[in-house]
């Protein structure tokens, strides 16, 4: 079975972002439901930017593994 999504959204895992509430933020900015691949991480924006190799390699593997699994085309943070 093969599935493409049009973006990876990168999100912090903050419990204070309900599941609904980002979906109707994607909702607005043009992606629907099954558009886009969800990764959680804590402190995601700052894994982009760490000097720690763990904390890039575990960003980037969600990113290469969203992109050759379902040829995301856009992210959005």
């Amino acid at each position: 079975m093969s599935h493409n999504c049009k973006a990876l959204v990168i999100r912090c895992m903050d419990f204070r972002i309900k599941p609904s509430v980002l979906s109707e933020l994607l909702a607005k900015e043009g992606y629907q439901e099954g558009d886009y691949d969800t990764v959680s991480l804590a402190g995601a924006a700052k894994c982009a930017l760490s000097e720690d190799q763990g904390e890039c390699a575990t960003f980037f593997t969600q990113i290469n593994l969203s992109s050759r699994l379902h040829s995301v085309s856009e992210m959005v943070f």
